[in-house]
């Protein structure tokens, strides 16, 4: 979505080769005990019990073959064992497959995700959605208080969100999934993230790379909801409320000024909660979240 700076629509650079010259060491040993702990503290506590034993062979037999061929060195292999992760992950026999991986896969699963996204930056390819719809996967189910898990994947969020020529789907999604896996995973960088989100809110226009600033209101507001009342009143007097007024303003299509519209309908909601009067006119709710 536009804010008037032209926004590239590209696919990123590097896209659609089948070989890749750089896969060694993408599975090599990190220091990675503690999330092999959370995550098999969450896999561990799935039952098999109730699924019929044929479909947890099949299970069984799926989840290794999508192992196997996420280490392929062909990007086309890879994308195949992507698709069929997320679909076990998703489907009836989600709780055999997370017993799968917690014995066998937990520590290198992880590896390989982290390291396979880092090289979406340079190379950009059609497994960076579908990775990023894994890491939002394996958030929800480590659950809360999993910083280490949000600390593998904020350094190369952050460098796809930064970089345009992977595209602005790509940057847009890569924020997104910042602003989600810190909300459900962190307790430590909860608020740094809202100030980074906040950054490209405000002085994305201004920027000379293009910056997936309509992203950045829907997930500025979905960080705000875990932040206190006056926290985000304050930041709307100082800073926010502009920005997204402007955003309404000189949006170029209907994507960027609905968004904007629905962030500022939050800050009026906030200020109308926090409002001593229950009867308050929004033209008297103005000064609390913009002067």
């Amino acid at each position: 979505a536009g804010t008037g700076k032209g926004k590239k629509k590209g696919k990123g650079k590097g896209k659609g080769g089948d070989d890749d010259d750089e896969f060694d060491n993408l599975t090599g040993n990190d220091d990675e005990n503690d999330l092999s702990e959370g995550i098999n503290s969450v896999f561990g506590s799935l039952e098999t019990n109730t699924i019929n034993e044929d479909k947890a062979n099949e299970a069984k037999l799926l989840t290794s073959e999508a192992m196997s061929d996420l280490l392929n060195q062909k990007s086309s292999m890879r994308i195949k064992a992507l698709h069929s992760l997320l679909q076990l992950l998703r489907g009836v026999n989600a709780r055999v497959t997370c017993d799968i991986l917690q014995s066998n896969y937990s520590e290198q699963l992880l590896t390989v995700i982290s390291r396979l996204l880092q090289r979406q930056v340079s190379n950009t390819t059609d497994e960076a959605p579908l990775l990023l719809d894994l890491i939002c996967l394996i958030s929800l189910m480590l659950g809360a208080n999993q910083d280490d898990f949000f600390n593998k994947f904020e350094a190369p969020l952050k460098k796809l969100i930064e970089e345009e020529n992977v595209g602005e789907d790509i940057q847009s999604k890569s924020l997104f999934v910042l602003g989600f896996i810190c909300f459900i995973s962190s307790q430590d960088s909860q608020s740094d993230i809202w100030d980074y989100v906040e950054d490209i809110l405000v002085d994305g226009p201004d920027q000379i790379i293009s910056m997936p600033i309509v992203q950045a209101v829907r997930t500025w507001v979905l960080l705000a909801g875990i932040m206190d009342d006056e926290s985000v009143l304050e930041r709307s007097r100082e800073r926010v409320f502009e920005a997204m007024s402007r955003l309404l303003g000189e949006a170029d299509d209907i994507e960027g000024r609905m968004a904007a519209g629905e962030g500022l309908a939050y800050l009026y909601e906030v200020a109308d909660r926090t409002a001593p009067d229950s009867e308050v006119s929004a033209q008297e709710l103005s000064p609390i979240v913009c002067f």
